[in-house]
């Protein structure tokens, strides 16, 4: 939990730099998703790690999240 307002601005800085890798690596995803399903219509099964993968995804999405929010809240602390 940062605590000072340079941590604040360090996490901020952390967490834009997540994010901007995060936007570069669904498109990814996503493409490979459609030859996932792609695979499954002409083969009959899809890759199975696909599924953890998303999940992997989702439980980032969640943390990010949360870290933005546990950012704010702090920084709401630091103003009174």
């Amino acid at each position: 939990r940062p605590k000072t307002l340079d941590e604040i601005s360090e996490s901020y800085k952390k967490h834009e730099e997540l994010n901007s890798k995060r936007k570069n690596i669904l498109p990814l995803y996503q493409r490979l998703e459609s030859k996932n399903k792609l695979l499954r219509s002409v083969a009959g099964s899809g890759h199975e790690q696909l599924i953890q993968l998303q999940v992997k995804l989702d439980k980032f999405e969640s943390m990010m999240n949360s870290h933005i929010e546990l950012i704010n809240e702090q920084k709401d602390v630091l103003k009174k």
